[in-house]
C-alpha cells in the first residue's frame, strides 16, 4: 500500500494551525491577566493538557513522514546501496 504522503502533509498542517491557534488563546489570557480593567481571563487545565496532545500528534505525523520518505528516498541513495551491498545494514 502506498503511503500519502500529500494527506500526512494536510494533517501535520491542520494540527500546527490548531496548536497555533492554542497558543494565540494562551497569549490573549496572559495579557487579560495584566489588565486591571477586565477580570483574568484563565484558560483551563483541558487547554494546557490539549497543547500537549496537538504536540504529540503533531510529533507522531512528523515521524511518519519522515519514515515515508526515507523509506522511498534510501533505495536511491549511493551510501545506502553501498553498504546494503556489503552487508552493513540491519534488516
Amino acid at each position: 500500500m502506498e503511503a500519502d504522503v500529500p494527506a500526512y502533509m494536510r494533517d501535520l498542517e491542520k494540527v500546527a494551525d490548531r496548536i497555533e491557534a492554542m497558543f494565540e488563546w494562551e497569549a490573549l489570557a496572559q495579557q487579560e491577566r495584566g489588565s486591571r480593567a477586565l477580570p483574568p481571563f484563565v484558560l483551563s487545565y483541558k487547554n494546557q493538557q490539549e497543547i500537549a496532545d496537538l504536540y504529540a500528534q503533531f510529533s507522531f505525523i512528523c515521524m511518519s513522514l519522515h519514515m515515508m520518505l526515507d523509506d522511498r528516498i534510501r533505495p536511491a541513495n549511493p551510501v545506502y546501496q553501498s553498504l546494503s551491498e556489503a552487508g552493513m545494514l540491519l534488516p
